[in-house]
């Protein structure tokens, strides 16, 4: 009931942005192979709206993960994952609107599931908005993440 409560009230918020609901959104996906790209060990990249989400860590043995988001040849801002996670996995969601904000879920998780991280484009600014540390707890108690929770039903593919 936490976990639904809580779900409710981030997304209650993100839909006071606009006029629209936010919606997931499959976007153009690459993965890597130890590519080095802008300082960091590239792992995937993804295109939407013209904007570049490159995922990467600053060295090969490193623990701690960089997502680049750039514009052509312009870095329109750099954010931290967490440290010693395993990976760093996008999602997106979006409006039908163009002007309305771009919304990025990135998962971090190790042995188990740790939270995700919420990042905010609006007119080429990037917004960190912290990390989002709820989860799903399991029949056998182990947190899982909530991404597979939201709205699935209207997903669309930009």
């Amino acid at each position: 009931m936490k976990i639904l409560l809580t779900i409710l009230l981030v997304f209650g918020q993100f839909v006071s942005w606009g006029q629209e609901s936010y919606k997931q959104i499959e976007v153009k996906h690459k993965r890597h192979n130890q590519e080095n790209v802008d300082n960091i060990v590239l792992t995937d990249s993804y295109e939407l709206d013209g904007v570049t989400f490159l995922v990467g860590q600053p060295s090969l043995n490193s623990a701690s993960w960089r997502l680049l988001i750039k514009r052509g040849n312009k870095l329109l801002g750099e954010i931290n994952g967490l440290d010693d996670s395993f990976y760093f996995r996008l999602t997106f969601f979006k409006t039908t609107k163009q002007s309305d904000p771009i919304l990025v879920f990135g998962e971090s998780a190790s042995e188990f599931y740790w939270g995700q991280k919420l990042v905010k484009i609006e007119n080429d600014k990037v917004v960190d908005l912290g990390e989002l540390n709820v989860g799903h707890m399991t029949s056998v108690d182990e947190f899982e993440s909530i991404i597979k929770y939201l709205d699935k039903k209207n997903k669309r593919t930009v």
